[in-house]
């Protein structure tokens, strides 16, 4: 959070966070609140989206910019894993295991998706983990009065590669019709 605040980019500051609790599966956290309007609603009028999407870009740029030592979750500024690979495919399960009782997922597909993994060994050792949001959508921005761009839901913020945001929010926007905004 220091870094964000040393660079000047505008986010909600966590107040606590815990990844266990009893009752809460996966954690929660508790943020500052900013005063604004949701991404989503700032995008109703479409003549505003150029703008919209070029403020997010800059923040992401300014975020993705923040370099980290190791990959996966972040603990006091370090990731917990050595490589790429090994912080994404523990996420990579857990996701599947979370979607299963919801979709008919492909018998391979497990199989497929850490393959996938796997031929990024090649690129891997050239990309370095930088800080990256994981959730970085409309839902997840707030534009303030002054029309500043605000990222908040910083629960799952990892060090991983810049690219995973950009692949993140373009199948965001992809979707957003057919999920509706959320």
């Amino acid at each position: 959070e220091g870094q964000l605040s040393q660079r000047g980019i505008a986010h909600a500051k966590i107040i606590y966070i815990t990844p266990t609790h009893p009752i809460f599966k996966n954690g929660w956290m508790l943020q500052e609140y900013v005063e604004g309007v949701s991404g989503w609603d700032y995008m109703q009028d479409t003549r505003k989206l150029p703008e919209f999407y070029q403020k997010l870009g800059q923040v992401l740029a300014q975020m993705h910019a923040i370099p980290l030592e190791r990959f996966g979750d972040i603990n006091n500024g370090k990731g917990e894993h050595e490589n790429y690979i090994e912080a994404n495919e523990r996420y990579v399960h857990s996701v599947l295991e979370k979607l299963k009782p919801v979709v008919t997922l492909p018998v391979d597909c497990e199989v497929k998706m850490v393959q996938e993994l796997g031929r990024l060994r090649a690129i891997e050792s050239k990309l370095k983990p930088v800080l990256v949001h994981t959730d970085a959508n409309p839902g997840n921005c707030i534009v303030t009065s002054e029309g500043e761009l605000v990222l908040i839901d910083w629960d799952n913020a990892r060090g991983l590669f810049w690219v995973q945001d950009l692949a993140y929010l373009t199948a965001t926007e992809k979707y957003r019709e057919a999920w509706g905004d959320f």
